[in-house]
């Protein structure tokens, strides 16, 4: 039989491995930051993905510093090719959403304006969803849950004064979402297109 002290020593140590495994299980892992030629471009682990309706949706988040930042993005189920003349390229044509975490999704655009080098006037909270445009650039948005796909987003087309671009990618293989920057001139755009209802 075992003693007293030695069992209470045995389920402290096994109360602290449990913890440790707990732990590393819910850690978030961290965002990745690129600046190639002055470009932002944040890619996010994929934290969750389902299919729906035909409709997939990519939980992307990561940590910054010490907070979880991310967004849900969505892709529709109807996409349209489109043979580019004089090129063997084909482009898909369809749409998605950006739809917000709450506030690891206010986080996230507050973290975008500060890297964009944008001043912002108080808290900045992301809409609930915000519609976009979508083109596959030769890669069929369709079949995003099974390979990697590269894709241009149009916010708010039509509002000169919301108007922007930028691509995201996926890559559920390696698990990551690539928010990248299309242009520096956007910047403040795809902020208020995130941001201003």
């Amino acid at each position: 039989m075992m003693s007293k002290p030695r069992r209470a020593m045995l389920l402290s140590l096994l109360a602290s491995f449990v913890r440790r495994v707990m732990a590393s299980e819910s850690t978030t892992p961290p965002i990745q930051f690129g600046s190639e030629q002055g470009f932002v471009d944040i890619d996010l682990p994929i934290s969750g993905l389902t299919q729906q309706d035909g409709r997939m949706r990519f939980d992307a988040r990561g940590m910054d510093a010490s907070q979880s930042v991310g967004f849900r993005f969505v892709l529709d189920d109807s996409w349209r090719a489109q043979a580019q003349p004089g090129s063997k390229l084909v482009v898909y044509w369809g749409a998605g959403a950006f739809e917000s975490l709450g506030g690891e999704s206010d986080r996230f655009v507050s973290m975008l304006a500060k890297r964009y080098g944008l001043r912002s006037q108080g808290e900045l909270r992301m809409l609930s969803a915000i519609r976009v445009a979508v083109v596959g650039l030769g890669d069929d948005p369709s079949k995003a849950m099974r390979t990697s796909t590269r894709m241009k987003i149009f916010l708010h087309d039509g509002d000169q004064e919301r108007y922007a671009e930028a691509y995201v990618n996926v890559d559920a293989a390696r698990g990551m979402l690539e928010f990248h920057e299309k242009d520096p001139e956007y910047r403040i755009n795809v902020v208020r297109a995130l941001t201003t209802a």
